[in-house]
Parts: structure tokens; C-alpha cells; sequence
């Protein structure tokens, strides 16, 4: 039976809520890739564009989960590029609630793509060759049509749809839905509105000023003095050590997930949502009529290898469940105490957590996790 420590480094919000804000950069990636695919704007060298018009000067404003504003420069087609981001966001998840205060730089000039805290005056740079080099590599050798064919198919894997257009800011947009998002595309690559809506998470970006073809001052692409910069590669990037393992596809099907979750039953409660990650991981929501929440989740079972202490998390009892390895444990803080349950699913390969925002006993969450038939 896998061994839990006395206390683990995981934090009572699961994967799926927890990253969820983190997750609307890797959406935005996701429309962009998608709307490369989609429409490629390439000329006769076939050197993709970034943006569809030379330069650029694009005020957001942002509200929702996190408010604030992002104001974004570009020239030569995007790639001279600056962007600052100024935001607070607020995760509340049951009686727990995450908080945030972002300032952020990013600027792309000449060799160099910089990524800046503006709160602690340091940052990272990648090889833009790097960078171009994967967008390259996806298209390398494509016509226009294989580039539409294969952005279409990205769609319907992730679920998405074309919806069709509609005039924002006096200029009509391409709308595009996907994972929870829904993007308007200025000539089917600028997004000018963005609404994003996962696990109760919810915002909005929405432009207010958009100046285009405008001259922009080459200083604006420089890094301010006195930021710390360390170079990274694509190689070396991914999450912060220790905190997630190296991920694992599942075999386990969305599909046949939410089929299972169908069928639990918790008593004053109704499943409100799903969430996926396809291969990575699957969740649904239950809530009640005053917000308390229990959350399933499944993850594959090789990510798990044990859990560093802190962070509250205790376990309490080790034991089985039909002689499958579970935990039952609880989480202390500031707002109240939470429950939650591990266990394994060797035939399907995942590691199953039923997390409760409110006191539940151990009975309570095995009744729940009993349910669940893949």
C-alpha cells in the first residue's frame, strides 16, 4: 500500500481550481496556436505573423476573478512585443480563498523573449529562436489548407466551435469558443475580447482602445534597468520541483468519467460542472444551495510518489477500500477545517481525491468515492 507522510505538500484546492487562473495564459496560447492553424498567417516564405497588422497599441480591461488592466504594444507584426499586466485575482474555493496581486512584464525584442516580475524586480529570458522554432516546426512544410485542416481538428479534439462573427470595438471579429472560453479575433488572429468560465472561476478581458498601425517608440521594447535576468530554455522549463511530477496521460476516458459522475448521489447536492486537462485530469463539481462544495477528481496514479510535509494537510488514517490503498485526511486553516480522501484505482491507473470544502467524516467520503464505477 502506498505510503502517505504525516502531513503532504498538497494544497486543499485541487488541481483543477487551483490552476485555473494560471490556466488562462495556456487558453490564450491555445487560441493563438489555434487561430495559426486555422488561418496561417503566412506569406510566400512561409514566415507566420504573429498579428495581422504591423503595430499596435491595445488597452484591456479585466474583471472577474482577477481585475486590473493589461496594456499591450507590438510592431513589425509582433515581433517586437510589450506587455503589462496589473491584477488582483480572489479564488474562493468554499470557505478557502486564494489571493493574488500580479505586475508582470513581458517583452519580445530582437533575440530575446523576457518574461518579468515587477514586484520582486526579476525575470526570464528564452531564445526567441526556441520559441519560433516549435511554432515553426507545427507548420514547417503545410499548405494553407493542410494548416486549416489540422486547426479545425484541434478544435473538435478540445471541444470547440467556430461561432461566427460579430463587431466589436467598430471592427468585426472571428468569435471562437473552446474550453470554457470564448475569444473575439481581429482578423481571425487579435484577440480583442476574451471571456473565460472554469470551475466557478470567471473573466473577462475586454478591450478599450485599439490604435492601429501607429508608430511605437523603440525604447518601449527595452527591459527596464535594474531587473535580475536569468536565462532558461524550453528544455528546462515546466512546473517548480517538487510540486508536480512529471505528467502521465491517462487511459481513462473523459467520457467515461463523466459517465460515472453522473451517477454519484450526495445528498443536497447537484453536480454543477466538469472540468478536463484530456490525459491529465478529469473533475466535476458538486455544490449545495449555499455554496459548500465536494469535488472528484481523478489524476494518473504514476504522478503520485509520495508527498513532502506542509501546508496544513494531515493525514489521518491510512487504510483500504476493497483492498485498494485510500487516505483519509484534513486541512487546517484560517477559515475552518476541510476533509479529503485519496484513493487508488489500479484498474484504471489514477489516483481518485473526493475533497469536501466542509468537515466530513471518513464514512462520509468513502460512501461517496464507493460510488464512483469507471
Amino acid at each position: 500500500m502506498r505510503e502517505f507522510a504525516d502531513k503532504t505538500d498538497l494544497i486543499i484546492y485541487p488541481r483543477g481550481v487551483y490552476h485555473t487562473v494560471m490556466r488562462k495564459s495556456i487558453v490564450g496560447a491555445i487560441f493563438t496556436l489555434l487561430a495559426i492553424s486555422l488561418f496561417g498567417l503566412a506569406e510566400a516564405s512561409n514566415e507566420i505573423k504573429r498579428f495581422p497588422v504591423k503595430s499596435g497599441h491595445i488597452e484591456y480591461e479585466l474583471s472577474g476573478t482577477s481585475k486590473g488592466k493589461k496594456t499591450v504594444y507590438f510592431d513589425e507584426y509582433g515581433d517586437l512585443y510589450y506587455e503589462l499586466l496589473e491584477q488582483n485575482t480572489s479564488v474562493t474555493w468554499g470557505k478557502n480563498t486564494i489571493t493574488d496581486e500580479n505586475r508582470s512584464l513581458t517583452i519580445r525584442n530582437g533575440e530575446y523573449t523576457y518574461s518579468i516580475d515587477l514586484k520582486e524586480n526579476s525575470g526570464t529570458k528564452i531564445k526567441n529562436e526556441e520559441i519560433d522554432g516549435m511554432k515553426n516546426a507545427l507548420t514547417s512544410g503545410m499548405s494553407q489548407k493542410d494548416m486549416e485542416k489540422m486547426g479545425k481538428e484541434m478544435l473538435e479534439q478540445l471541444g470547440g466551435r467556430i461561432v461566427g462573427n460579430e463587431n466589436f470595438l467598430g471592427r468585426e471579429c472571428e468569435v471562437v469558443e473552446v474550453m470554457g472560453s470564448k475569444v473575439w479575433l481581429y482578423k481571425k488572429t487579435l484577440p480583442l475580447k476574451s471571456e473565460m468560465s472554469m470551475m466557478g472561476v470567471e473573466n473577462l478581458e475586454v478591450a478599450t482602445l485599439f490604435k492601429e498601425n501607429v508608430s511605437i517608440p523603440a525604447s518601449k521594447f527595452s527591459v527596464p534597468k535594474g531587473i535580475e535576468i536569468k536565462e532558461i530554455s524550453i528544455e528546462g522549463m515546466g512546473e517548480p520541483e517538487g510540486e508536480w511530477q512529471e505528467i502521465q496521460e491517462m487511459s481513462l476516458s473523459y467520457e467515461r468519467f463523466e459517465a460515472a459522475m453522473e451517477k454519484v448521489r450526495i445528498k443536497g447536492y447537484n453536480k454543477v460542472r466538469g472540468e478536463s486537462e484530456p490525459g491529465e485530469f478529469y473533475g466535476a463539481v458538486f455544490m449545495d444551495e449555499e455554496s459548500r462544495s465536494v469535488y472528484i477528481e481523478v489524476t494518473p496514479l504514476s504522478n503520485f510518489s509520495g508527498y513532502d510535509s506542509g501546508n496544513g494537510v494531515s493525514v489521518e488514517k491510512q487504510f483500504q477500500i476493497k483492498g485498494e490503498a485510500a487516505a483519509y485526511c484534513s486541512y487546517e486553516s484560517d477559515e475552518g477545517k476541510s476533509n479529503l480522501l485519496f484513493l487508488e484505482v489500479p484498474s484504471e491507473d489514477v489516483m481518485m481525491t473526493v475533497i469536501s470544502s466542509t468537515p466530513r467524516s471518513m464514512g462520509e467520503l468513502v460512501k461517496i468515492a464507493e460510488q464512483v464505477k469507471f
